[in-house]
């Protein structure tokens, strides 16, 4: 790759969102843009990635590195971003103003920004930029939520607002603790001075990293602040709830990968805090999926309960034993990687759905399987991978959390996870049961023959990455590999 070539992956949500403003009036030219650009973000995320041979980092100004703005392309940004930008294109494929997303003029505008600062905070290199980059990505969000401007999005959207910008204030307050300590916030220099701080106060680098972990923990949706995340999605539109729903809690979860996983030294006591608080998560949140009634709020507490999944695998990427550590590292990459893809597209086939019923209620649904067999099949595939039956891509994720619990001797482990995967069973079988199988119900169909068609190839090009990944994990789970092994390489 061309050195600083990377920057485009940051000119294009960029320019896109500019060109949105400025052609305001056109629903369809905005529409348009976004579709073009997302596009060509997908295809050169995807060419960055698959020809891969060496980091490349930009300074601004031409300042010394770990003193000017950084921004780094590694193997580790480079698989986030390639799956951002699938959700990225299909997202805005997925858009018809007014019916799967908001009519709004702005929404196309920060829509492109929500992906400018997801794309930054994932090239970043610097603890403060990546302060500034989650900013931006949750400002737009912040905005989207309360878009409509409803008396339940209103209220939902300000327990989300207020959540996380409680978060922002721990992360920042963290961030100038660090730098009082460390006198540094770039990644590579902080984990040399880190890891000689561990050495002589190895408490006060454990305080300072739960610290974070708190900020994080809040924007990933940790038990036991996650009641945000189930009040707001279900009552946006099918097409943002399902790119919130993949991304958002990702970025929190990233952070601790990068953060604890390649710059803080390993610590046995925040091992053990992160796998509780995890398993914690993991099983309180599809106990209240299993007891919900509607569509979108069964599929928002798995949401949490998937990041108590990937939660114990960022648990062990902070073991003192290399080789599980390596391992874990991978395998939550891997883990959300898949999760991304399959969280997304149940979304958007809940969209699907209640367009073709005019309902989320599944008291209310049934039969359409015989009404619908495509949006049966779209449902299908990623509900199998969600549960993790073989050979879909969230078996090959589950087992490799097992293995990470069989090499590092916590054998228990494996139990909670097996009881969170019947109960992720028990309710897609809720949902199938109750959505698709009964008596056929008669269907409102209100999109455009065009929007339908958008729609319906968002689905199906997620529910082909998804069988992708089933039939080829090694795909993404070499680089993941390789992302473990490298650490911070550039």
């Amino acid at each position: 790759m061309i050195d600083n070539i990377f920057i485009i992956l940051l000119m294009l949500p960029m320019i896109s969102a500019s060109l949105s403003l400025l052609f305001k009036r056109s629903d369809k030219l905005r529409t348009i843009f976004t579709n073009i650009f997302s596009l060509i973000y997908f295809a050169l995320a995807g060419y960055f990635l698959f020809s891969f041979q060496e980091p490349s980092t930009f300074v601004a100004g031409s300042w010394e590195s770990g003193i000017g703005i950084s921004l780094s392309y590694d193997l580790f940004s480079g698989v986030m971003i390639f799956v951002i930008g699938a959700i990225y294109f299909t997202g805005a494929l997925y858009a018809y103003p007014g019916v799967t997303v908001e009519r709004n003029k702005v929404y196309h505008f920060l829509y492109n920004t929500l992906f400018l600062g997801l794309t930054g905070a994932f090239l970043t290199r610097d603890l403060f930029n990546l302060f500034v980059w989650f900013e931006i990505t949750l400002m737009s969000s912040y905005v989207l939520v309360v878009l409509d401007g409803n008396t339940k999005r209103l209220k939902s959207g300000f327990k989300y607002i207020v959540l996380n910008f409680l978060s922002g204030l721990i992360f920042l307050i963290s961030i100038a603790f660090i730098y009082k300590f460390t006198k540094t916030l770039d990644f590579q220099v902080l984990n040399e001075r880190l890891s000689l701080l561990y050495t002589n106060d190895p408490g006060l680098v454990r305080s300072l990293a739960i610290s974070l972990f708190g900020a994080f923990a809040i924007k990933s949706a940790f038990f036991p602040l996650f009641f945000w995340l189930p009040e707001s999605y279900p009552k946006l539109s099918p097409g943002l709830s399902g790119v919130l729903a993949g991304l958002l809690t990702k970025l929190g979860l990233y952070a601790m990968m990068r953060i604890f996983g390649q710059v803080f030294p390993a610590d046995l006591q925040l091992f053990w805090i992160i796998l509780i608080l995890s398993i914690l998560t993991l099983l309180i949140g599809v106990w209240c999926a299993v007891v919900q009634n509607k569509l979108r709020e069964i599929l928002s507490y798995h949401i949490i309960s998937q990041v108590g999944f990937i939660g114990v695998g960022v648990s062990f990427s902070i073991h003192p034993n290399i080789a599980i550590k390596n391992l874990a590292l991978a395998c939550a990459l891997f883990y959300i990687f898949h999760h991304i893809i399959v969280k997304t597209n149940l979304f958007f086939v809940s969209g699907l759905v209640k367009n073709f019923t005019a309902s989320e209620k599944i008291s209310k649904l049934g039969g359409l399987f015989k009404a619908s067999p495509l949006i049966s099949i779209l449902f299908m595939i990623p509900a199998a991978s969600l549960i993790g039956i073989p050979p879909f891509s969230g078996f090959w994720a589950k087992l490799g959390l097992f293995k990470i619990a069989v090499e590092s001797r916590l054998i228990w482990i494996i139990l909670p996870m097996i009881i969170g995967s019947f109960f992720t069973l028990y309710s897609m079988v809720k949902i199938w049961s109750g959505v698709f199988w009964g008596e056929e119900q008669e269907s409102i169909d209100t999109l455009s023959r065009s929007s339908i068609i958008r729609s319906y190839i968002s689905c199906f090009l997620l529910c082909l990455f998804t069988l992708v990944l089933s039939f080829n994990p090694l795909l993404i789970f070499r680089l993941a590999r390789d992302v473990a092994r490298l650490g911070l390489g550039y």
